[in-house]
């Protein structure tokens, strides 16, 4: 089984690795989840409004600090997909979202799943000793 792996994108800031937690979802991050079948990127409800200003043109949401950072943003974040796309054979799916978008619930299981595993993990501790 592939662990997948859960990579985060801030405004300013440089790729960080992010554990598969409920608490790595932020409004002002851009997540980019990677299942190994699958390549999700949802933005933060933030970040997703930023992105709706710049291509309606709006230049007053996205003042010209903003908008080249958020530039800088999805260009890091779309590199790291085509990356993973072009050098993996099958060859991924890949989806784009906003967070509380439709196809954001990908990343939402994956974060929440059914089961913590400290949960499951101790279950099964008390089902072997007993």
């Amino acid at each position: 089984i592939v662990q997948p792996t859960l990579v985060g994108y801030e405004l300013g800031r440089g790729a960080q690795a992010l554990p598969l937690d409920p608490g790595s979802m932020h409004p002002e991050r851009s997540l980019l989840l990677d299942t190994f079948l699958q390549v999700l990127l949802c933005h933060g409800a933030s970040i997703a409004q930023l992105r709706r200003a710049k291509k309606d043109g709006g230049a007053g949401a996205a003042g010209g600090g903003a908008a080249e950072a958020l530039t800088a943003l999805e260009d890091a974040a779309h590199a790291d997909v085509d990356q993973r796309e072009r050098t993996r054979f099958p060859a991924p799916e890949v989806f784009e979202c906003d967070q509380y978008g439709s196809k954001a619930r990908y990343v939402v299981q994956k974060l929440n799943p059914d089961v913590p595993l400290s949960t499951f993990l101790q279950g099964l501790y008390k089902a072997i000793v007993s």
